[in-house]
């Protein structure tokens, strides 16, 4: 069994990353709600086409850097070594995001009109393009943070100060009359505060100055598999919301743009589990602890699976008034893209940090593999089924590709080092909660007509029952006692019947 304390390690920085993680999702969704209320629908939809390019641009000047960065850090030993990896990464990612600048505004007007059937709003996409070298440059740097396995800074930028900064300038902005391009001058502003504060706290780390032995060409090498995965992985979430702008109107995409980030909420906890995964996974197989490997991904996936049924239920039972509550009357419609949203994400969910792990074990080619083959099934999707059924056909797209793409990690997973999600325990735990859960969320959807109280009643009845009956169906195992003894220490309750429960 993998050693105790990298376990706690994990363990702690997971709690510590899942608060920020909330505070992070939570704003990004309060955010889009209020652009969607502010603007409408179908302001809102060119606002998610600014936002798309912006991710997808980034991505790209990032190239994959995000994540060598802590897979060598977290392997070199001197000082200078760790620097050079840095110091490489960061010349690589300004140069090419800067070049990508000049290129995307050169190109402005032509993006306006064949997502947004206009160029006239060339103006507000170019505002998100220029945030891009002080946003990528931040990931950077927290990629390095990572490396030397300290979560509290990436907590308190990428979660705490990027997402809440946006929203504190987009409502002075929104209400100084500026609308459109007010999103864009948040991300602007937000992007270049968070950079700056990311170099600070990089500095408390590892001095950033110093002598430094460069690694270009290991990152590169490493990398550049990573990123015609990342570029295909982002577009393969987002592409759908080009083309419902290619194929259909602003409006639709603001419909599908309301009900996407709700559903890709449900990969909160999966996210929470990913920043220290990593270096821990690549730590256990540079050691040849593969089995260890194993056990501790088999733990995590099912800690992520449990408690992230709760909103998977709420979000089937009852998605028209989860959007209703959320957006407002206008955004109804997009219910049935947030049911099917919601199984894709699941998908992800139910697999736990599958593409990590072919990181952590150097196979990076199959997850470019993995993700060429979601995005190419994605897009003939989008391409049948977005111009006869818009926003719906794009979501059944999503739902078909991430299941794709998930079958094939798991199949080169299993195949080439017996590494698997579906434990006995684990299988055993899926099929129990789901066949009690969904029930008792239907039931409780019946009580109330009131999209808020059916909202509290399904989600946190069907929590209550999925924790009640993990308890009374034993499907706890006994390495989960060290989570049990994380959750008791930080909070204010002794666990011990809980972990009576437990059998050896």
């Amino acid at each position: 069994m993998v050693d105790d304390s990298e376990l706690k390690g994990l363990l702690s920085s997971t709690i510590l990353v899942f608060l920020g993680s909330i505070v992070a999702s939570v704003s990004g969704l309060v955010e889009r709600i209020i652009i969607g209320r502010f603007l409408g629908p179908s302001d809102y939809g060119i606002i998610s086409v600014g936002i798309t390019i912006f991710t997808l641009l980034s991505i790209i000047s990032i190239f994959g850097l995000n994540q060598g960065i802590p897979r060598y850090i977290s392997r070199y030993e001197e000082t200078r070594k760790k620097r050079g990896v840095w110091v490489s990464a960061i010349a690589i990612c300004i140069s090419i995001s800067i070049l990508l600048v000049i290129l995307a505004n050169f190109f402005i007007q032509d993006l306006s009109r064949a997502f947004l059937q206009s160029s006239e709003y060339g103006r507000v996409l170019s505002v998100f393009v220029v945030a891009i070298p002080f946003y990528s440059g931040f990931r950077i740097s927290i990629a390095a943070i990572r490396g030397y396995e300290i979560t509290k800074y990436k907590t308190y930028t990428q979660d705490l100060i990027y997402p809440l900064g946006r929203i504190a300038i987009l409502l002075a902005l929104l209400t100084l009359g500026y609308e459109l391009v007010a999103a864009g001058f948040a991300y602007f502003a937000s992007s270049l505060l968070v950079f700056v504060v990311s170099l600070y706290y990089a500095n408390n780390v590892f001095s950033l100055f110093g002598p430094a032995e460069r690694t270009t060409s290991k990152l590169l090498q490493f990398s550049f598999p990573l990123i015609v995965s990342s570029i295909i992985g982002i577009l393969l979430t987002r592409t759908d919301t080009l083309m419902v702008g290619y194929f259909n109107t602003p409006a639709d995409v603001g419909q599908y743009s309301a009900a996407y980030p709700v559903a890709a909420g449900l990969q909160l906890v999966l996210s929470s589990f990913g920043f220290l995964y990593l270096p821990l996974a690549s730590k256990l197989d540079a050691k040849g602890r593969t089995n260890e490997l194993n056990q501790v991904y088999q733990m995590t996936t099912r800690w992520i699976f449990i408690i992230s049924l709760p909103a998977l239920v709420t979000f089937v039972v009852i998605p028209q008034k989860t959007m209703v509550l959320l957006w407002g009357v206008e955004y109804q419609p997009a219910g049935v893209a947030l049911s099917i949203l919601a199984l894709g994400f699941f998908t992800n969910v139910m697999v736990g940090r599958n593409r990590e792990t072919l990181s952590a074990l150097g196979e990076t080619r199959h997850i470019s593999y993995a993700n060429l083959l979601a995005f190419s099934v994605n897009v003939l999707l989008n391409i049948i089924l977005v111009p006869r059924y818009s926003y719906v056909g794009a979501a059944v797209s999503s739902l078909i590709s991430f299941t794709i793409l998930n079958i094939y990690v798991f199949t080169i997973l299993f195949k080439n080092f017996r590494i698997t999600p579906f434990s006995k325990a684990n299988a055993k735990t899926y099929a129990v909660l789901i066949a009690f859960v969904f029930p008792i969320g239907n039931l409780l959807s019946l009580t109330t007509e009131s999209p808020l109280f059916s909202f509290l009643a399904v989600l946190f009845g069907s929590a209550t029952f999925t924790v009640v009956l993990t308890l009374v169906a034993g499907l706890l195992q006994p390495e989960d006692k060290l989570i049990i003894e994380m959750i008791e220490s930080k909070i204010p309750l002794s666990l011990k019947t809980v972990k009576d429960q437990i059998t050896e």
